[in-house]
């Protein structure tokens, strides 16, 4: 955290506030929206004024010219409702979007949401399928890595793509995704990654 953002410091306790979905703040002159977009945590909310999104990090990960991923953490990770939080943003009809990792995206909205969502879909079959053929989990985390950093490369007019994929790694380390993917799929899908299940069918 430190070598990102920092030194971190705790916020006085009354300068808390619980926000719940739909809730207005009142910050002249703007008024900002927080819409709760589960999926990436529980907990997750973007904050929405004017023509403008904070996607926080249910909106992914960009860097550099780079392309959208999204940061598979344990413990909360759910695809459905990340799908679902997706819509939710693409339904704002914002012109800019701003990522915690990191800053302002260059080009279109629409064009980015349609790329992370696409990776949700694509990233989370691949991990299931893994896990499915019982791949032990350092393995699959060797493995996630190759196939992340492939993924970077695709079509990237990045020249320089091993400081493209340290940065990612440090803003998002591929390692993260294993285990909660793992999470995801034995929670929620148990029947999908389930070797007996898949002898049966």
């Amino acid at each position: 955290m430190e070598k990102l953002w920092g030194r971190i410091a705790a916020v006085p306790a009354d300068r808390v506030k619980t926000l719940e979905d739909g809730e207005v703040i009142q910050l002249s002159p703007f008024e900002i929206r927080a819409i709760a977009t589960p999926g990436h945590a529980s907990h997750h909310h973007v904050y929405h004024w004017d023509d403008s999104v904070f996607g926080g990090d249910i909106a992914g990960v960009r860097i550099g010219l780079g392309p959208p991923i999204p940061p598979f953490v344990p413990p909360e990770l759910h695809i459905e409702q990340w799908h679902d939080s997706i819509a939710k943003i693409r339904a704002l009809n914002a012109r800019h979007l701003y990522l915690p990792h990191f800053g302002k995206i260059e080009g279109e909205v629409s064009d980015h949401l349609a790329a992370l969502d696409e990776r949700v879909d694509r990233w989370s079959e691949w991990l299931r399928d893994k896990i499915q053929a019982s791949m032990k989990e350092d393995e699959l985390r060797s493995a996630f890595a190759t196939y992340e950093h492939d993924d970077l490369g695709m079509g990237s007019s990045v020249t320089n793509i091993e400081g493209l994929i340290t940065d990612y790694e440090t803003a998002d380390p591929s390692r993260m995704a294993v285990s909660g993917a793992m999470r995801y799929w034995q929670k929620y899908h148990l029947d999908q990654i389930s070797t007996e299940q898949s002898t049966l069918s």
